[in-house]
């Protein structure tokens, strides 16, 4: 267990179009136990609207919001987190992608089981289109979106990680230490040291879609 505490932390955002996706994801990561953390957007080419999103964001988050963008040419996802790694000088790097809402205890979680020369791959819950309407600010505000009750409300189909949810503290992190997992990188919910991130020249950008 690596009970880490970083000076610097940086969230790297990837987006591409997805304005209020975005907004959601924001408001979700404005809301974790760090204030201090610096939040990169890596923007694979979105338009005006996804500028106003981190704007309007940034106004009034009391940590760094950097907006790193390149021209749209197609799918070049590994291009932008590469470039937005390389403009933060953060220890630590906790990726996720603008379409997902981090649950309040996402960060702590990755810099609690933090340790020099490993990655840690997280999972995800994925929603259909009538929940993700139902997914209001107040709804992220409240915990309740986090909630397995409100997920069965929503119409959510039985999944074995919502078992996870109704867990207390101890038990979720006995489970964080000792659940067996495929070594994988799931790019929407993932951490590691960026000098480890850096030894292994960063995402191979050969990927054309799907990490």
């Amino acid at each position: 267990m690596g009970n880490a505490v970083f000076e610097k932390l940086a969230i790297v955002v990837s987006t591409y179009e997805q304005p209020e996706h975005l907004k959601k994801c924001l408001f979700a990561l404005g809301l974790q136990y760090r204030q201090d953390t610096e939040i990169m957007i890596a923007d694979d080419g979105s338009g005006y609207p996804t500028r106003q999103v981190i704007d309007q964001f940034a106004e009034d988050y009391p940590g760094a919001v950097r907006h790193i963008w390149q021209e749209d040419q197609g799918f070049r996802k590994a291009r932008i987190l590469n470039k937005a790694v390389m403009a933060t000088s953060a220890e630590y790097l906790v990726f996720i992608d603008g379409d997902c809402v981090a649950d309040p205890r996402f960060l702590e979680v990755h810099e609690h089981n933090a340790r020099p020369g490993h990655y840690l791959s997280g999972s995800r819950i994925c929603l259909n289109a009538t929940m993700t309407e139902a997914l209001s600010m107040m709804a992220i505000a409240r915990g309740r979106t986090f909630r397995a009750s409100w997920l069965l409300w929503c119409g959510m189909n039985f999944d074995r990680r919502l078992l996870r949810l109704a867990l207390g503290e101890r038990a979720r992190r006995w489970l964080d230490a000792h659940t067996p997992t495929r070594p994988h990188w799931l790019g929407c919910n993932a951490s590691c040291f960026r000098a480890d991130f850096l030894r292994v020249d960063g995402v191979d950008e050969v990927f054309s879609y799907g990490f």
